[in-house]
């Protein structure tokens, strides 16, 4: 995976045959390129994909700096009267904040990256990451040091023995699926490297200063009263503002936008300036005839913007599955690799792409529900948490897991969920289970998902702009449930473009918000209805649903070649799901046929199982 692997050893006795081998596992047998630079008792590899993402620099005042990354302006940077772009630039202005303010520096950056600055005058090695942590990096620490890197199967040869599988974080896995607990990887003795961290280490005697620089924190006061124009004008003005300069950051890059049916991305084609449309292309994906594509065809119509479209259908996502367990070795989805199709394809014709994920959560408030509005305690939070955020509850888990495993992993995650729960700094239980969703699930979403576009294209995230962000956490919680701000911020950007309906509601975003679960209901009682129809007809009626670019549910019951890969993976004696005694077959199998005869609907458990026993395959023989 692109970006930057760091091994420190104190003792001076650094793995170079771990280091090798680390780097060709990053650069995926040669699909990545790769500098190695060796500095006395540590080393840096800087593992590249494509030409935009990485920058290096060495100052007159013997200061030396790896990016991995981008860095933007402030919207009133103090240290700029205007914005000059281009990679060698913000190097030496890195550089130059280091010299000025030492460690604060970071304070006065902006963007998305990974960076080491070796201070050579200090003796001093100095690591950062963004706020966000939106460029992934894992830390491995051992006795005499510690390693960094992108991806955590670059981080097993610096084990020095056989790497442990944490089968909690597995048990979470199957509960949780897409939240992360805290920082716990699949790997025992491997973590995530937390967001907004500043480790200071002094390389003569190997102290390592660990600083946390910035917390999210939203706003917890709740209020009735209305929203301000003000407040929807500074958003407007801070959102344009981004969107232009992440356009147009360096003049020579092809800039594209990833466009879907939702307001996310809508929202970023709204803030584009009317004469720079035409010069940013538009990608949408999915099944064609789907209400999102067209929805995501008008969107680019009514704008102006050039849009290509990629036709995947069920098969493109089965050929993807294993590559899809390469591209991410964290237990993502196997679905997200049918990325890989349109991506290798848009390469061709942008260098960067922009995508919304996902201002839904922070600006919008999706989550922010009237239950959890009226969440009264930690309690009430994990309730909600285990309600409306697990594939298998508790109760299911434990018939699905063997009796060995769920007595060692099953309570786990739960206990963690808790423990997680108690730490976050907010007041507000709606909040905290905001916060929650957005530390340990959008953050895993963001990291392992943009993670896979830069294997082919570099990427820009307006939505985690820092200025954005601020302005976003200073509104009450009650301002960001139920879309309260941004309807009226997307009808600032553009009228025209609220009034196209979106994929969640099929009503425009301009329609009164107390229809928006209604209509959201009668989607849904569509979509049984036409199960219904199939199960009465015994399969001689079938009308496609065709609601979102993908439709898992139908391909899981009827395609031939989901049929066929749901069989290899769990239907298999020899899978390692079975074999290590981790889950009950005959509970799974039940499960597929309840699926397949449409007594239930249950393609978030089959492919979440289906997820765990790729993970296993490609990865097992190393842990």
């Amino acid at each position: 995976m692109p970006g930057i692997l760091l091994s420190f050893d104190s003792s001076k006795k650094l793995q170079c045959d771990a280091i090798a081998t680390a780097t060709d596992r990053l650069c995926h047998e040669g699909l990545l390129s790769y500098k190695t630079f060796h500095h006395g008792n540590f080393s840096v590899a800087v593992v590249t994909g494509h030409p935009a993402g990485t920058s290096y620099c060495r100052t007159e005042n013997g200061i030396e700096l790896f990016v991995y990354g981008e860095i933007y302006p402030r919207l009133n940077d103090p240290h700029l009267n205007s914005w000059q772009g281009g990679r060698k630039w913000y190097s030496e202005f890195i550089c130059d904040l280091y010299m000025r303010y030492n460690k604060r520096f970071v304070d006065y950056l902006n963007g998305e990256f990974c960076l080491v600055l070796l201070d050579h005058l200090k003796d001093l090695l100095v690591i950062a990451n963004d706020r966000f942590a939106i460029r992934p990096w894992y830390v491995l620490e051992t006795e005499h040091g510690f390693t960094l890197s992108p991806e955590v199967k670059a981080l097993l040869p610096f084990l020095g023995r056989p790497p442990e599988l944490d089968e909690e974080i597995l048990a979470g896995f199957l509960a949780f699926n897409k939240i992360r607990l805290g920082n716990r990887t699949m790997i025992r003795e491997i973590e995530v490297f937390p967001p907004a961290s500043l480790w200071q280490v002094h390389l003569p005697s190997g102290r390592v200063e660990k600083t946390k620089y910035w917390t999210f924190h939203y706003n917890d006061s709740t209020t009735n009263a209305p929203l301000s124009q003000d407040t929807i004008d500074q958003l407007v003005v801070c959102y344009r503002t981004v969107m232009d300069r992440r356009s147009r950051v360096h003049e020579k890059r092809r800039v594209g936008i990833s466009l879907s049916g939702g307001l996310d991305s809508r929202t970023m084609v709204a803030a584009v300036p009317l004469e720079r449309r035409k010069s940013i292309l538009a990608f949408t994906y999915g099944i064609l005839e789907s209400d999102e594509v067209q929805i995501a065809q008008r969107v680019a119509e009514t704008a102006g913007m050039p849009q290509t479209l990629y036709k995947l259908d069920a098969q493109d996502y089965v050929a993807c599955a294993e590559a899809s367990v390469q591209f991410s070795d964290e237990l993502d989805l196997f679905v997200q690799g049918c990325q890989i199709n349109w991506l290798t394809q848009a390469r061709e014709h942008v260098d960067v792409m922009m995508t919304g994920i996902d201002l839904d959560v922070t600006l919008g408030g999706i989550y922010l529900e009237p239950d959890v509005m009226a969440a009264k305690n930690d309690e009430d939070v994990f309730q909600l948490l285990c309600t409306k955020n697990t594939v298998f509850t508790q109760a299911e888990l434990g018939d699905l897991l063997t009796p060995e495993f769920g007595r060692r992993a099953g309570e786990a995650p739960y206990l963690f969920v808790r423990d997680l729960i108690g730490k976050l700094n907010q007041d507000t239980p709606s909040a905290k289970y905001d916060l929650f969703i957005n530390q340990y699930s959008m953050r895993r979403i963001i990291m392992l998902r943009y993670a896979m576009i830069r294997f082919f294209l570099e990427t820009a995230s307006p939505v985690y702009d820092y200025d954005l962000i601020d302005l976003i956490l200073s509104l009450p919680v009650t301002h960001r449930a139920a879309h309260r701000a941004f309807v009226p911020f997307l009808h600032q950007l553009s009228p025209e473009l609220e009034a196209i309906p979106y994929q969640r509601t099929l009503l425009p975003p301009s329609a009164p918000r107390e229809f928006w679960l209604k209509s959201i209901e009668i989607e849904r009682q569509k979509e049984k209805l036409y199960l219904d129809i199939w199960k009465a007809s015994r399969g001689a009626v079938y009308l496609p649903y065709r609601r979102y670019y993908s439709n898992f549910d139908e391909w899981l019951r009827l395609n031939p070649g989901w049929l066929s890969l749901t069989d290899n993976l769990l239907k298999n004696q020899k899978s390692l799901l079975y074999q290590m005694e981790i889950i009950r077959k005959s509970y799974v199998e039940n499960l597929i046929e309840q699926h397949r005869t449409g007594a239930r609907s249950l393609r978030q458990r089959l492919i979440c199982l289906m997820s765990a026993e790729l993970y296993l395959r490609k990865y097992h023989s190393n842990i």
